[in-house]
């Protein structure tokens, strides 16, 4: 009986592990954010940039009708290499800074 006992916990002490560690991961993949790199974000601030030519620099999208669109911007602008993205409202806002990509 003792042998039962042992393999028992022994089972449950792996599964138990195997349930921190999913849970410790989700944890960490959910409460750190959207980390972006610099690469991936000159990528997407590149594709927001074409946007928003192709929308004529207008008022669209703006913070308020798309702030995914926005979201992303912020999270760039902690980079010191973007950080003229910040503070914008909407596509007009990023017309200049949008210059060092070369889309006017």
């Amino acid at each position: 009986m003792k042998k039962g006992i042992a393999i028992r916990t022994i089972l449950l002490l792996v599964l138990g592990i195997l349930v921190a560690g999913i849970v410790i991961f989700l944890v960490y993949k959910y409460a750190s954010g959207s980390i972006i790199s610099e690469t991936e974000c000159n990528a997407r601030l590149t594709e927001i940039c074409l946007t928003c030519k192709n929308a004529g620099w207008g008022g669209w999208p703006s913070r308020e009708n798309d702030p995914a669109f926005f979201s992303i911007i912020d999270t760039c602008a902690n980079y010191t290499k973007f950080s003229s993205f910040g503070g914008s409202n909407n596509c007009g806002d990023l017309q200049n800074p949008c210059k060092m990509f070369g889309v006017q």
